[in-house]
């Protein structure tokens, strides 16, 4: 059940991932899609600080510090996805 559930959510960050790499030559409803999937998993930061502070730093510290570190990274990473969501398209005006 884990496997699977890992499986389809390693695929859904590929597919769109795939979106984001034309991201530059495409219009903002076309990258609609990919910022949802990297907002959307944001909230894994905190599993994965809490996995490396306990590797870093020791079991007890990746209970307590681990989580803290992952919101905070969890609070970057939304802002800069909501961000890449709603700024205006970035284009040189011509004089």
């Amino acid at each position: 059940m884990a496997r699977s559930l890992f499986m389809i959510m390693g695929m859904a960050i590929a597919l769109g991932m795939v979106g984001t790499v034309f991201a530059a030559e495409s219009k903002p409803i076309e990258q609609l899609p990919g910022d949802v999937v990297r907002w959307s998993t944001t909230w894994m930061e905190i599993p994965n600080q809490m996995v490396q502070v306990s590797r870093d730093e020791g079991p007890v510290s990746g209970l307590l510090w681990g989580p803290a570190k992952g919101t905070a990274l969890m609070i970057r990473s939304t802002t800069a996805a909501l961000w890449e969501m709603v700024r205006p398209e970035q284009r040189a005006v011509p004089p």
